[in-house]
């Protein structure tokens, strides 16, 4: 299960629709809307985004929701050029531990990054 996977199934589930009608009202295979919710297959782009939005009447709190759960979803992350040497070493230290990253350490490592962003906010 995905974040985008979870929205989904919540957005289909609060409409009553079982997974096959779902799939006919986006005009998809229901395989291939199974294999969105399990989080088998990766979110869409935004242009089906947007057409998903639509077609089950999402407001603009909840397309943005579903949109943010998409980017969260994705598995690949795009390391900017212009980061340091060292920051790339730990981007690759980081994927090679991601499988046995604890709650914890997730927590701990969510912590610093707040910190960093609170020390960078202009002073007032």
């Amino acid at each position: 299960m995905t974040p985008f996977s979870t929205y989904l199934i919540k957005f289909r589930q609060e409409r009553g629709l079982r997974q096959n009608q779902m799939a006919s009202l986006l005009g998809v295979e229901q395989s291939y809307l199974s294999a969105l919710e399990s989080g088998q297959k990766p979110p869409p782009r935004k242009v089906k985004l947007d057409y998903i939005a639509q077609k089950l009447e999402l407001d603009e709190t909840q397309t943005q929701d579903l949109a943010l759960a998409a980017k969260i979803s994705e598995k690949t992350i795009k390391i900017p050029k212009t980061v340091k040497l060292q920051t790339q070493e730990m981007c690759h230290l980081f994927q090679m531990v991601l499988p046995q990253i604890s709650d914890k350490q997730v927590q701990i490592i969510r912590l610093a990054l707040e910190l960093s962003q609170c020390e960078e906010a202009p002073k007032m």
